[in-house]
């Protein structure tokens, strides 16, 4: 992982890490105690749940704390995967929240731009953007 810093540029490089499509949430019914089915509730798939802890991982070596504001967040995705790019940015998007930014509501731009590779790299450009 290669970080470059300043007060209004972060850069993050994650090389040898799959960029992976954020999974569709999943819905499951609760079962009372007389067999009766109850609404349920939605949630992530475990994938899903595992890729984006790594991400956070790799954010939190990154940045010491959450960016306040809107800002600009560029993902250069090197993969041989052939999911959607807005499902691949998504997944990042939403592993950010907390730690790279308070919400992924902050990022007033995005570009997610999907280079087919065999070697696989996360990278991802956030700057600040002036209210």
């Amino acid at each position: 992982m290669r970080v470059d810093t300043t007060s209004e540029c972060l850069e993050i490089v994650i090389s040898g890490l799959k960029p992976r499509p954020k999974g569709r949430h999943r819905c499951a019914n609760a079962r009372t105690r007389n067999g009766r089915y109850v609404k349920g509730h939605a949630y992530t798939p475990a994938p899903t749940r595992s890729y984006e802890q790594e991400l956070r991982w790799h954010f939190r070596m990154a940045c010491k704390e959450p960016w306040k504001g809107p800002v600009s967040v560029e993902m250069y995705l090197h993969t041989s995967s052939r999911a959607d790019s807005d499902n691949l940015g998504k997944a990042i998007l939403d592993a950010g929240n907390k730690i790279l930014y308070l919400d992924d509501s902050q990022a007033v731009r995005t570009l997610t731009e999907k280079i087919k590779s065999s070697h696989e790299e996360i990278r991802i450009l956030m700057q600040r953007i002036e209210e």
